[in-house]
């Protein structure tokens, strides 16, 4: 796994790319659970892949509950493989920073 900061993707990157058949990772965010890019699409839209750490496995529950809402009220799952999620790209402030804000 990649340390923070240090611009090396972790090993599933690749992997997970390739499984879900999008490309040119951009590095948004690292957290104790998770590394986060901004990929696209073969369509051209862009998309989140979350690359689950150890730490942020219980993450997965919570995905499996937001596919199950297929997008009301939550941003849409488009993928789930082994500890690599992809969601739908929604442009705006991260959920933490909105909290944060109040």
């Amino acid at each position: 796994m990649a340390a923070a900061g240090s611009g090396v993707a972790p090993d599933g990157l690749v992997r997970a790319c390739a499984a879900f058949g999008v490309c040119d990772p951009v590095p948004v965010a690292i957290t104790p659970t998770s590394h986060v890019y901004k990929v696209w699409q073969a369509d051209g839209d862009a998309a989140a892949l979350k690359l689950l750490t150890e730490a942020g496995h219980e993450e997965l529950a919570g995905a499996r509950f937001m596919e199950w809402r297929g997008g009301r009220g939550t941003a849409r799952i488009l993928g789930l493989s082994g500890d690599a999620i992809l969601i739908e790209w929604l442009d705006g402030p991260s959920l933490g920073d909105t909290m944060r804000a109040g």
